[in-house]
């Protein structure tokens, strides 16, 4: 059960700041008149801001949540009646 809170809690909060980070992006990306990147506006924004990391990190403790959530949910209890 330990398992599913930590998972939960990684999911959760780290969608919450990849949201921050995207509506933060997207706000400076309406001020933007020229971009460098293939990608668009937001991903300038979000190089130009210096966000790459945080969401980088933020998105590799989403993928770890989600994994534990995952394995949890497919964990067999043996010896458990």
């Amino acid at each position: 059960m330990k398992k599913v809170i930590v998972g939960a809690s990684l999911l959760i909060s780290s969608s919450i700041v990849n949201a921050g980070i995207t509506i933060s992006a997207a706000i400076r990306a309406a001020d933007l008149t020229e971009w460098y990147t293939y990608q668009g506006k937001i991903w300038t924004a979000i190089i130009e801001n210096k966000l790459l990391i945080p969401f980088l990190f933020s998105t590799g403790l989403f993928m770890l949540g989600f994994i534990i959530l995952i394995k949890e949910f497919f964990h067999k209890n043996e010896g458990k009646k």
